[in-house]
């Protein structure tokens, strides 16, 4: 048993600098607008499996001047008090959003659920695809 911890604990540290260190302004495309075309809300089964929080995964689809996306976001929120411990950031259908895109995630600028305590996370993107222009 302790040695696969170890193990574990060796290959996370060993892991490449690159895949630890945050993305680079240039790696950040800045002030985008993205177009939400669907929005889905489920309960992700393995999330919250203690019974101590809920979780909600929002879906979403849409797209840049470029690309089409699917990103996905997990909010959670504690049983005992009920906070809103991750909050993703609310989108709709139909409407426009500035946003700031990596090679995996999106972020959304406005309004987010939560207080103080809340972390606010981005939209993982799931999948990806270039938008061929209309002829």
């Amino acid at each position: 048993m302790k040695r696969s911890i170890l193990v574990a604990v060796l290959m996370f540290c060993a892991a490449p600098a690159h895949a630890q260190q945050p993305p680079t302004k240039s790696q950040i495309k800045h002030d985008t607008p993205f177009h939400v075309t669907s929005v889905r809300v489920e309960v992700p089964k393995d999330w919250c499996t203690t019974g101590k929080c809920t979780a909600q995964r929002f879906i979403i689809q849409g797209y840049d001047e470029s690309t089409q996306y699917v990103a996905n976001c997990v909010e959670t929120r504690t049983t005992d008090d009920f906070h809103l411990t991750v909050s993703c950031p609310r989108v709709r259908a139909g409407h426009d959003y500035g946003s700031y895109i990596t090679s995996d995630a999106i972020g959304f600028d406005g309004p987010t659920p939560g207080d103080s305590r809340t972390i606010v996370s981005g939209y993982g993107i799931t999948e990806q695809e270039e938008r061929r222009a209309r002829k």
